[in-house]
């Protein structure tokens, strides 16, 4: 698809380690906000995992490794073919690497075309639709690229697929219906007889009313969320149907349309997420071609029928929510093709039925949010697992059989009371990712040193003291999480250049005192994050890969050159040792001047900086989009040279009294100034004319503004704790404000001319303790507020005539 890096599926948990029922391959332009985004979300609410990709653009050549298994991993592709779909490259190499997929696992792989607003001709390169963008292609990727995709696309046309262009929408070939009416909407069997042939039905509430005898033969799916508890239907038998969704609904377990639907032999899929009156389960019996049941968020939900072990297809198994399930039937044992078994927030369930150990094709498991102590020693035996999550249960202890899950790839044990891993966690030569934050963990074995694939360690806010050794022989690693371990008393070693693929480290708020020099060997490294590391003493030359970089330490003394490094885009850059000031210049005895800083930057962090001087930026800071100052000690800031500012955010700076170049900021939209005591006006606000969003709170000495008749675009304004401030002019001119919030503002006696405004009616406006506008507080519409206000008048006017 023409699209970008996000992946879309119905549960999380890392890309690589999914097998996806579908994938849609789409020219984004074309179909992503209409026709491709309505089947994407039908997918979702049936529980069918998509391949989705919600970005717009992608850069370079090939399809990267997370689409690449995507498509291999998936069941289903459905290539939507609309008239530009063939000017997309990346559609093309998608396409391609469908028919090579489906050539290798005939037998597990399916095409369903869809011929969006073209003709199988088209495809079949029948027409200059295709033929024209191909040419093109040739030009740019030779002829052997363009022969290879040719055949995938006449290949694909082959294939009998869904004709919307020819098929139009008579009433003989309507196939889908959506009924969005309300929850006592009444839908009677004589009118489906309109539409002989529909397969997809999707309605919100309502009744079904009448003999449905000769209707709804051909239905496959059927979404009915909000379902009332009586069944008003008779001979409600759709017997084709795959897909039946009852989310949201009043039913129960004795509702009368379980009966009526076990006709459905062909059921696949049965979702009762979020079905509140429902106690215990019905009877599964009629339902042996289930594939996944969905029973997620039945808060009320105490007994999983024990015909659940006749569900001998069932692969996806979702009570993820069921917070008043006390145990698991002991059918689920029988249950030999079950892959996903989600559990989490079942939070009264305390262990795992002993036939849980006959369970041997489990993919994921989770187990997250429960109240189970225990994980049982089968769970060894699970040699297909992938995605194991324990996050938030009460375990304190891993059995020595975890070792042997040789395919596990994602390890969650945050917020666990477990204080050590076993020696056999070196045994998981597949895992990707570890997660002990929040843990109790107070080590982790040296044995870790044998994940040769691991690329994500997290252990933020756990007890963990120190790091193994072998750290530095985990050669996949790119992401160590460290952030908020105040136990912590581990330096980085000097061969933690060894971790070449290494792209995040995270530190921030640990005991580190030294980074090693061998940090600027580490090529791939693009965050660094030393914030809040208050023993920090030096930093060494960096790397210049780094993206982002935050420190601040009040200790450090060394602070390299960063102007050469050309990626950084964002700073994080706090208080220092009063004697080292790697990045300000002073250029006179009351001027600090920022400079050495590289122009690639386009998010600046300046906080707790002890100085009383004034602030001004003397380098080439062009592309600088988001400042934040906080807690900084400047009496002056100059912003001279940031002209492309579209966040600016100055909080606690209680020295300061003036800012001088507003007026520069054109491109400003967001603007927060909270908490300068000693600031009286601001200069050049009036000339900030692309402003959607100001916030002026403690500034108690502000005396006046500018007038905000220029700002036409400024949808929010909130002023609080001004307490000296008049009048704000010019706010009746400003038709695109949506919310207005004064509080404590109690010298405040103007802000509208409720006779002459062009305020729109609609806009809310929130007034507290602003005794001279309100007493004691208002809160609603605009609208509301000018008829009061206008009322007022007239009673005043009405009095003094009378006194006269």
């Amino acid at each position: 698809m023409e699209m970008g890096k996000s992946l879309e599926a119905e549960t999380s948990g890392e890309s690589s380690a999914i097998d996806y029922d579908v994938f849609l391959s789409f020219r984004g332009p074309d179909t992503r906000q209409t026709f491709t985004d309505c089947l994407y979300h039908e997918m979702l609410e049936a529980n069918i995992r998509v391949f989705f990709d919600k970005e717009d653009i992608h850069v370079g050549k090939e399809i990267g490794d997370e689409l690449s298994t995507a498509i291999e991993k998936s069941k289903i592709y459905i290539p939507i073919f609309s008239r530009g779909y063939a000017s997309s490259p990346w559609c093309l190499r998608e396409l391609a690497r469908m028919v090579e997929c489906k050539k290798y696992k005939p037998s597990e792989k399916e095409i369903l075309p869809i011929f969006y607003d073209v003709e199988p001709h088209d495809v079949k390169l029948k027409s200059q639709l295709y033929v024209g963008p191909l040419e093109e292609h040739e030009e740019r990727f030779g002829p052997e690229m363009r022969r290879k995709w040719e055949d995938a696309l006449t290949s694909v046309a082959q294939i009998k697929g869904w004709e919307l262009k020819r098929q139009g929408y008579r009433k003989e070939t309507i196939e889908a219906v959506c009924l969005d009416g309300n929850a006592q909407e009444i839908y009677k069997s004589e009118e489906f007889s309109r539409v002989p042939n529909i397969r997809f039905l999707k309605l919100r509430g309502g009744y079904f009313v009448g003999d449905f005898k000769k209707q709804l033969s051909r239905l496959r799916y059927l979404s009915w969320n909000r379902c009332p508890h009586e069944l008003l239907a008779i001979n409600f038998h759709p017997r084709n149907l795959v897909v039946l969704n009852l989310s949201f609904s009043a039913i129960t377990e004795d509702w009368a349309g379980w009966s009526q639907i076990k006709v459905a032999k062909k059921l696949k899929v049965l979702d009762l997420t979020n079905c509140n009156n429902m106690t215990r389960t019905p009877n599964f019996s009629g339902y042996l071609s289930l594939e996944r049941l969905i029973l997620k968020n039945c808060r009320r939900l105490i007994d999983v029928d024990g015909s659940l072990e006749k569900l001998k297809c069932l692969i996806f198994f979702n009570v993820d929510g069921c917070t008043n399930l006390t145990e698991l039937s002991e059918g689920i044992g029988q249950l030999e093709k079950l892959e996903y078994l989600y559990l989490g927030n079942c939070r009264k369930l305390r262990k795992l039925p002993e036939s849980f150990a006959r369970v041997a094709s489990l993919v994921e498991l989770d187990l997250s949010y429960t109240a189970i102590t225990r994980l049982p020693v089968s769970i060894g035996n699970q040699k297909r697992l992938s995605i194991l999550k324990l996050q938030s249960t009460q375990i304190d202890e891993l059995p020595s059989s975890i070792g042997n899950l040789r395919e596990l790839k994602s390890l969650f044990l945050s917020g666990t009371k477990i204080k050590a891993l076993p020696i056999s966690i070196g045994n998981l030569e597949s895992l990707l990712e570890l997660d002990v934050s929040g843990t109790r963990c107070l080590r982790l074995p040296e044995s870790i040193g044998g994940l040769s694939r691991l690329k994500v360690i997290n252990i933020s806010n756990s007890c963990i003291r120190e790091l193994p050794r072998s750290i530095v022989m985990l050669k996949d690693l790119e992401e160590l999480h460290g952030r908020d371990c105040s136990s912590l008393k581990w330096e980085i070693p000097e061969g933690i250049s060894e971790l070449l693929l290494l792209r995040v480290l995270d530190l921030q708020a640990t005991r580190i005192r030294n980074v090693p020099a061998t940090i600027q060997l580490l090529p791939q490294l693009e965050k660094l994050n030393l914030w809040q590391c208050k023993k920090l003493e030096v930093l060494p030359t960096l790397p210049t890969s780094l993206i982002s970089l935050s420190f601040g330490s009040s200790l450090l003394q060394y602070v390299p050159d960063l102007s050469n490094l050309t990626e950084l885009a964002e700073l994080s850059y706090g208080g220092h040792d009063e004697s080292c000031h790697p990045f300000f210049f002073q250029d006179g005895p009351c001027r600090q001047s920022l400079v050495f800083l590289p122009p690639s930057l386009s998010i600046l962090s300046l906080e707790y900086h002890k100085l009383i001087t004034s602030l001004s930026f003397h380098c080439d800071l062009r592309n600088l989009t988001r400042l934040r100052i906080y807690q900084c000690c400047w009496k002056e800031v100059q912003l001279d040279g940031l002209e492309q500012l579209i966040e600016f955010e100055v909080e606690g700076l209680k020295l300061l009294e003036r800012f001088s170049g507003l007026s520069r900021l054109k491109r400003l939209k967001l603007w927060k100034l909270i908490g300068c005591p000693n600031l009286t006006a601001i200069q050049g606000l009036g000339s900030m004319e692309s402003l959607e969003q100001l916030e002026i709170k403690e500034c108690p000495k502000i005396e006046s503004l500018d007038d905000l008749l220029n700002l036409k675009k400024l949808e929010y304004l909130a002023i609080r704790g001004c307490e000296v401030l008049p009048v704000v002019k010019g706010l009746d001119e400003l038709e695109t404000l949506k919310r207005l919030d004064f509080n404590r503002c109690r010298s405040l006696e103007s802000f509208t001319n409720v006779f002459n405004s062009k305020i729109r009616d609609r806009c809310r406006i929130t007034i507290f303790n602003c005794s001279k506008l309100v007493d004691p507080s208002y809160g609603g519409l605009v609208s509301s507020y000018k008829q009061w206000k206008a009322q007022e008048v007239s009673n005043r006017v009405r009095n003094q005539s009378s006194q006269n």
